[in-house]
């Protein structure tokens, strides 16, 4: 089993609870003993926008000083998003921001992108977006690969929340660098 890591989201204020920033979260973390970190891949956290080559260097020192051996970025996608608009290429936006945060996460040493897959729209049956979120989930490692990290699928309240219906889901992706991440409570 590898280190206990923390997730940066319980310090986010996004539920009215205390916040605090990326380098003070990296801080916390290793005073609370952690032995990585899971950083949330948005505002007010690790944004792509904001976290440039200075930004990524300066917290990858941060991280390495605290001696947090395990890095995670967590993306939320949704690959099902705005299904009824079928001009707007959700899948290519969702795709790039994955690969994007692939890069964001070797940057800082880590390994693992964190994502989910999509939630059921009325738009579609079950099927297509299945399909579809195969299709995203089996692009999406692939144009990650050659970074090394591996994408992992979150069960979340979306398509592939049951652990039988994950399996069968990263069964059907075939990437070696795609894998099951399993949140308890789902």
């Amino acid at each position: 089993m590898g280190p206990r890591i923390l997730h940066s989201v319980s310090y986010s204020g996004s539920w009215g609870q205390a916040a605090l920033g990326v380098d003070a979260f990296i801080d916390k973390a290793a005073a609370l003993g952690f032995g990585g970190v899971m950083l949330m891949a948005k505002r007010p956290h690790l944004s792509p926008l904001d976290y440039g080559k200075r930004a990524r260097t300066a917290l990858r020192s941060r991280i390495e000083q605290r001696k947090l051996s395990t890095v995670v970025v967590a993306g939320y996608t949704n690959f099902t998003a705005d299904l009824e608009h079928s001009e707007v290429p959700q899948r290519e936006i969702q795709i790039s921001y994955v690969v994007e945060l692939a890069k964001l996460a070797h940057d800082l040493g880590g390994n693992i992108v964190r994502v989910f897959t999509g939630y059921d729209h009325p738009a579609s049956s079950h099927l297509p977006q299945w399909n579809l979120v195969v299709s995203a989930l089996k692009e999406c490692a692939r144009r990650v690969a050659d970074l090394g990290v591996t994408v992992g699928v979150q069960n979340h309240h979306d398509i592939g929340v049951g652990y039988e219906s994950m399996h069968d889901l990263i069964r059907h992706v075939g990437e070696p660098n795609c894998q099951a991440l399993f949140d308890a409570w789902s």
